[in-house]
């Protein structure tokens, strides 16, 4: 018999008081349901690479009933509700520290299927230690917004050919193919034109916590699966783990950012710490690698191995 999910949630100052679904702009995903979001073209690339390529299960990386599930960089919440739809019993923490983002994440959080999970929601960011950050949020574009920016040629160029990948793997297929028949100085015109709509930025200052501290202020002895997108904080925050710390994790998902480089530390470290490791990348995002790391038993992922993807916490429940 299904029982009802159990929510923690830790709000944000800016958010008390308010209903998290109140004026929020919606989208019907294929399932019907009706969510809440900040912008169409960001939520149908996450969700593609969610629910169609199954992005975060990948190289032998999975996850399954009862297991304990960290997600640093939650954004609006779509891999929480790919995780609870299809398992069940997860001890689920989700960490996002732009309030707006995680207003979103909050509302669509009761969209959970009842299941026995219990979910605690974090209003914070993650990095090596407890502290505060001012984020460089992109209200237009959520899931870039970071507390690392990067503006350098090398960055830019990788945003350029982001954009001009999603041209070519648009859903709305004449718009794609009329896009592909252009010349690509237009192409590359319309692109920056794009990049520069969804650039617009705010300055926001966020809460932060860090691994080691998380786990100490969840009582959490035991990770089965770690999901980290932290746009250019990741390698900080990984060296920031304790050897201890590292023992309790049984398998880690890493969204990298600013180039092989930084895919080439994260793979160091996970090995450092008795991983095994591969890396991967998504059809809408080649360029940021993706380094899948499970315990070293023999059974996980080939180590160095690419392919593209196929396809002070509140104890108050609410129901």
């Amino acid at each position: 018999m299904n029982v009802p999910a159990t929510v923690k949630l830790r709000s944000a100052k800016s958010h008390q008081g308010k209903s998290p679904s109140a004026k929020l702009p919606q989208v019907t995903l294929p399932d019907g349901r009706v969510i809440a979001h900040m912008n169409a073209s960001e939520t149908w690339l996450i969700h593609d690479e969610i629910f169609g390529e199954k992005i975060y299960e990948q190289h032998g990386v999975a996850l399954r009933n009862n297991a304990t599930v960290i997600d640093i960089g939650s954004n609006i919440g779509l891999f929480l509700l790919y995780a609870t739809d299809r398992y069940e019993r997860l001890k689920y923490f989700c960490f996002e520290p732009i309030p707006d983002t995680f207003a979103v994440l909050s509302h669509n959080r009761t969209l959970i299927r009842d299941a026995g999970h219990q979910v605690v929601l974090n209003n914070q960011g993650v990095w090596k230690e407890k502290s505060t950050a001012v984020f460089r949020h992109l209200p237009r574009f959520s899931c870039s917004s970071t507390m690392c920016p990067d503006d350098s040629d090398e960055q830019q160029q990788r945003a350029l050919d982001f954009t001009l990948n999603a041209f070519d793997q648009h859903p709305n297929r004449f718009l794609s193919t009329t896009l592909g028949c252009l010349p690509n100085f237009v192409r590359v015109a319309i692109a920056k034109r794009l990049m520069k709509h969804h650039g617009k930025q705010q300055t926001i200052q966020c809460e932060l916590t860090s691994i080691g501290d998380l786990l100490r202020d969840h009582q959490i002895d035991h990770v089965d699966y770690l999901k980290l997108d932290a746009e250019g904080a990741e390698i900080d925050i990984l060296e920031a783990v304790s050897d201890e710390d590292w023992t309790k994790i049984q398998q880690i998902v890493v969204e990298t950012h600013r180039g092989d480089d930084a895919m080439r530390r994260v793979e160091q470290i996970l090995h450092d710490h008795g991983f095994e490791t591969a890396t991967g990348f998504s059809q809408s995002s080649p360029a940021d690698k993706m380094v899948y790391g499970v315990r070293g038993n023999g059974d996980g992922p080939a180590a160095g191995s690419e392919s593209k993807a196929v396809n002070a916490v509140s104890t108050s429940d609410v129901v």
